[in-house]
């Protein structure tokens, strides 16, 4: 989170507003105005947001999702990588797009949780436990995505993973690198 970061900036005029009035700081202009201005930064964060392909939906489980148990599904993470890739046009969407062996939406995901696959380990459930395992990044290489990142199915034909998840450190990591330009100008 940076200065640019207009949560930030709510947060931090949402407790200005809120010691002023705890503390006794008779000024009341003083706390509404902080109150007015976050509630101003608040409603613009929430316009940013909508703008953004995929509407709030989304957007609210995957934040309730991160902020109470620091995962994500897999397919909601790959989602994400691809959309930033293809927001700030590098390679990575292109790649995804015409290198998969699978062209569909569904391809697509499991061509960008493969990427997934070898940068960060993945959390998963073997089925028929309910225990989760790590994948990690030498496993990943011996199976293939499928279903829209939603399965894993290591190469000898019976070992399946389902529920896979990523911590929102790994997300944040896999979607900076995925969003870099590789050439300056965008082109190849």
């Amino acid at each position: 989170m940076g200065l640019k970061n207009q949560n930030l900036w709510t947060a931090v005029l949402f407790f200005v507003g809120t010691g002023l009035q705890l503390g006794g700081f008779q000024s009341a202009w003083v706390a509404y105005l902080c109150f007015a201005l976050c509630g101003g930064l608040l409603a613009h964060g929430i316009y940013q947001s909508a703008r953004v392909p995929g509407g709030l939906r989304p957007k609210w489980d995957a934040w309730w999702s991160l902020g109470l148990w620091g995962t994500l599904a897999l397919h909601d993470a790959a989602r994400i990588a691809y959309e930033g890739a293809r927001k700030n046009k590098t390679l990575w969407a292109e790649a995804a797009e015409r290198l998969g062996t699978d062209t569909s939406a569904d391809g697509i995901l499991d061509y960008v949780a493969t990427y997934f696959g070898m940068q960060v380990p993945i959390i998963g459930k073997r089925r028929p436990s309910t225990v989760d395992e790590v994948i990690d990044t030498a496993q990943t290489g011996k199976g293939s995505f499928e279903g829209g990142a939603t399965r894993f199915e290591l190469n000898d034909g019976r070992t399946v993973f389902t529920d896979l998840r990523v911590k929102a450190k790994d997300v944040k990591l896999v979607v900076n690198k995925m969003s870099e330009k590789v050439f300056p100008d965008g082109k190849a």
